[in-house]
């Protein structure tokens, strides 16, 4: 998406949607070094990309209702339901949760166990923290096509839908995320709208 319009002329947009074009940027500037600090093992670094992830994608919600104040960290309104999951980044980015910051980076073999300066790979955290960068990417491309739609008059290309729904369903069927139904939504995955 960001490359068909790499060569578009740019004309000045309102406060709002340079807002969301800002932080767009940043969100996709970020996505490299989260996958590579979840690939790592580094969790506790992950975990506060993973949360600084969510309150971009707060933000750039907030610019879209007119809700954005400066210098306030995002509510959760859009992602009102993983406050759990906010709160679980939260414990792997600070160090004041002893059993995870010690489970981090414990090493146990051979009867000996303790600390290690090697990250330590585990895979139900690094699966999750996958799925979860996963879903935020999948929410800021979907930011991203209204983008498109406002400042260019262009929609979304059928491979780019597909490729956005085919992670959703990769995700959905590892139980990372569920679908919902919504309101006068005939299927489940009609919450996941592009």
């Amino acid at each position: 998406m960001v490359n068909r319009v790499t060569d578009v002329t740019f004309r000045p947009q309102s406060k709002a949607v340079e807002g969301r074009m800002s932080l767009t940027a940043q969100f996709i500037q970020g996505i490299d070094i989260c996958e590579s600090a979840i690939a790592e093992g580094l969790y506790s670094q992950a975990g506060a990309l993973l949360k600084q992830e969510m309150e971009t994608i707060e933000a750039i919600n907030e610019y879209e209702t007119g809700a954005r104040r400066d210098g306030k960290t995002p509510r959760l309104n859009l992602l009102n339901e993983f406050g759990h999951t906010y709160g679980d980044f939260n414990n792997f980015s600070h160090v004041s949760v002893e059993d995870i910051h010690k489970g981090i980076v414990n090493y146990e073999a051979g009867g000996i166990s303790g600390p290690s300066v090697i990250p330590q790979y585990q895979q139900d955290t690094a699966e999750r923290f996958y799925g979860f960068q996963i879903f935020f990417i999948f929410l800021c491309a979907r930011q991203m096509i209204k983008i498109l739609r406002d400042v260019y008059e262009l929609n979304a290309e059928k491979e780019e839908l597909l490729l956005l729904l085919s992670a959703i369903k990769i995700i959905e069927d590892r139980g990372i995320i569920a679908p919902r139904k919504e309101p006068g939504c005939g299927t489940a995955d009609c919450a996941v709208r592009l």
